[in-house]
């Protein structure tokens, strides 16, 4: 059973965003073990529906950039307000600062599992070696796994990163047993927590169709 508080400032957080999404409607249950929860971004609208709706502590993994407030001030002036959100050169200056602050101390409230893409994708080892000491220390850990983090409309299916699946061939080595992945789809008006699913070498493939099928559909 999973015994692990948030921090303060990740509980305090959570009862408000819980308060505020009360009505939606959960269907299926977390694990009462350690496991891997995988969503979509839904442009941030699911990451915050999965910290509500699955009522266990969770880990999530986050980029690298967003847990150094050195990098997330630069992320935001460079990329989030200045091209994405096409803000103006003031913006950017005022305010990457602030929200650097606050995403970089939430990001440790979380205990947030730091990952690495791109001219850092060296150290992607760090990550699944982290994943995997935390589900070893009854956490669960959520990954959002959608390509396309920006798109919050309805589809039946989308791209997928599957890193994830080493944090299962790490697990495996060190514990002789596979670690539960379980699906979660959500819209506006539900959460539906799906059966886990196992890797098996042989089934690999077969394994990220059903993950893609679950996160994107209901059923």
């Amino acid at each position: 059973m999973q015994n692990k508080k948030y921090r303060p400032l990740a509980k305090s957080t959570l009862l408000f965003v819980r308060k505020k999404y009360k009505k939606r409607k959960i269907i299926g249950s977390p694990l009462n073990s350690p496991c891997v929860y995988l969503c979509r971004h839904r442009d941030m609208v699911g990451v915050v529906q999965a910290f509500s709706d699955i009522k266990t502590v969770l880990r999530p993994w986050v980029l690298n950039c967003f847990c150094s407030y050195k990098e997330a001030k630069n992320q935001f002036r460079n990329y989030t307000f200045s091209v994405r959100m096409k803000k103006s050169k003031l913006f950017c200056k005022l305010m990457s600062p602030v929200c650097a602050r606050i995403i970089t101390w939430y990001a440790k409230s979380v205990r947030s599992i730091p990952v690495y893409r791109n001219e850092n994708a060296s150290k992607s080892i760090t990550t699944i070696k982290q994943s995997v000491r935390a589900l070893e220390e009854d956490y669960s850990i959520v990954i959002f796994v959608d390509v396309d983090y920006t798109s919050a409309q309805e589809c039946d299916s989308g791209d997928i990163y599957k890193g994830f699946y080493a944090v299962d061939k790490l697990y495996f080595k060190r514990n002789k047993k596979h670690i539960a992945f379980v699906p979660v789809y959500a819209n506006e008006e539900q959460t539906v927590i799906h059966t886990p699913v196992y890797f098996m070498d042989n089934e690999r493939q077969t394994v990220f169709d059903e993950i893609v099928k679950k996160i994107y559909n209901p059923t």
